[in-house]
């Protein structure tokens, strides 16, 4: 019985390889035919990934003789924001006009990054305060790595999931170019008065790592009055 589970386990996936190749090729023949969409490109992507998923399984599972859900549920999360993107798309294409985003991408990316920068560094400095350098080395390394992970899958689900598509290739109007010369104004004023206390802090009794948090602060309440400016802006502002 046990010698039979690897054979069930390559013939399954080759069954489901083979469904999935023929599902793309059918949706790839709608390209010949002039009746290719966005939401086909979509989900010819969903089933290539779907595809994937068990062969990095089986590899992983032939390797280690372990069944681990990276080796192949990643690919499962992919596919399923594809999906989710593409019925989104169809809803676009037949309905544009009531379907498009009650925000602009600028305004959702903002609010993404300053999000995310208020929580992993509030996160950060939480976890450190009154550690030493051994713990908060690794413990800044997890948080930039965990702030490009989430910047790089929250900006490429907004893409997904934002109407009209067209919007993310636009160029920078004069709004665009107003609001972000304010926002680093804005962004200018905190750091400039923040550099004061580079001194102050730098002649005080405070331990290193305390120093160097509160430099490290400065810079990332600078980088959240820039986003939330962003944000302030393109939600109430008059520009």
């Amino acid at each position: 019985m046990m010698q039979s589970e690897p054979m069930i386990l390559w013939v399954g996936t080759l069954v489901w390889v083979a469904f999935c190749l023929t599902g793309t090729a059918l949706l790839l023949r709608r390209r010949r035919q002039g009746r290719f969409f966005m939401e086909h490109a979509y989900l010819t992507g969903v089933l290539l990934l779907l595809a994937l998923a068990p062969c990095i399984g089986l590899l992983v599972f032939a390797i280690s003789g372990v069944v681990s859900f990276w080796s192949g549920g990643m690919q499962v999360i992919f596919a399923t924001l594809l999906g989710l993107a593409a019925f989104r798309a169809r809803q676009h294409r037949l309905n544009p006009q009531t379907s498009y985003s009650a925000r602009t991408f600028k305004e959702k990316s903002a609010a993404l990054v300053l999000v995310t920068l208020l929580v992993v560094f509030a996160t950060y400095f939480i976890r450190t305060w009154g550690s030493d350098l051994d713990t908060a080395i690794p413990a800044f390394i997890g948080a930039v790595a965990l702030l490009i992970v989430v910047m790089v899958i929250g900006h490429i689900t907004l893409a997904l999931f934002h109407a009209p598509a067209e919007e993310l290739n636009e160029e920078p109007d004069e709004r665009d170019k107003a609001v972000e010369l304010l926002s680093m104004r804005n962004a200018y004023y905190v750091l400039s008065m923040g550099i004061w206390v580079v001194p102050i802090v730098a002649v005080s009794s405070l331990p290193t790592l305390t120093q160097v948090n509160i430099w490290l602060a400065v810079v990332v309440i600078s980088e959240a009055v820039k986003y939330g400016s962003v944000f302030s802006y393109y939600r109430f502002g008059d520009i």
